[in-house]
């Protein structure tokens, strides 16, 4: 199921990129950015939250915009002068770093138009609107924040944790989940971050050390990262259970999420 959800989804962005951006050079490098061999994994987590393929491609999309402009803006030379991002040259190195700039604006300009239309295509209530609305700029600060502090344990999750909590918003909301429950999708969103980010510590340990960079698994040790990634998905099971969402695809994430010695592949 996650091939065929990222098949669709990735022919849904293409359709969109065909249609709406245009041959301009700073529309070809949101493309270059984009169209790369990416996991998909947030739009990922808003179709297992929302449950309906075909209307949750935009919020989706609103998603993968977000996460894009966010890798852009961490490869940038006054940040982590990144030389590649998913194989390709990062963009501030194939368009110039005034073009990649100018690309997570326009990323984050149509991260907002796809909920807002999508919000009144479904005809969400007033109230759920401005949910939506907060959720996404709310997520864009805490991204923010998190950039300018890139430190370890919990101010590192200011990078990872926003866009994850992001997904599962959107998500439960477009799936017309209870308002009531936000806070437990919250929860569940956090310890979800948590897990991915200590999974990933644990498998880039020697190379972090190498490089002397922040890695929660070096800072807990191995065998204490590995608890802290067990408690972690374990509260993640009991919260996506209580939210009636413990679905097999969100098992099949959390299997996967146990294997730190492996990269997660859906």
């Amino acid at each position: 199921m996650f091939a065929e959800f990222k098949q669709l989804f990735e022919a849904h962005m293409f359709a969109w990129q065909k249609k709406n951006l245009s041959y301009s050079q700073l529309d070809q490098a949101i493309c270059y950015s984009m169209n790369t061999q990416a996991k998909r994994l947030r739009p990922l987590i808003v179709w297992m939250l929302a449950k309906d393929c075909k209307t949750c491609l935009d919020v989706a999309l609103s998603v993968e915009c977000l996460h894009t402009a966010s890798l852009i803006a961490d490869d940038l030379p006054c940040m982590d002068d990144a030389l590649y991002r998913r194989g390709n040259e990062a963009l501030h190195r194939a368009f110039g770093e005034d073009v990649a700039i100018l690309a997570t604006y326009k990323l984050i300009g149509w991260a907002f138009k796809f909920v807002a239309t999508q919000s009144k295509t479904q005809k969400l209530s007033a109230h759920e609107t401005q949910l939506v609305l907060d959720c996404v700029a709310t997520n864009c600060i805490l991204s923010t924040d998190g950039q300018m502090l890139d430190l370890i344990s919990e101010e590192s999750g200011l990078k990872t944790h926003p866009l994850f909590e992001m997904a599962f918003v959107l998500g439960w909301i477009f799936s017309r989940g209870s308002i009531e429950m936000i806070e437990t999708v919250k929860l569940a969103a956090f310890h979800f971050g948590t897990a991915f980010q200590i999974h990933d510590d644990l498998k880039d340990m020697d190379e972090d050390k190498k490089n002397n960079k922040p890695n929660v698994a070096l800072t807990l040790g191995e065998f204490g990262a590995k608890n802290a990634l067990d408690e972690h998905l374990e509260t993640l099971r009991s919260l996506l259970q209580e939210l009636d969402c413990l679905s097999s695809d969100f098992l099949t994430c959390i299997k996967h999420l146990h294997s730190p010695a492996q990269p997660l592949r859906l």
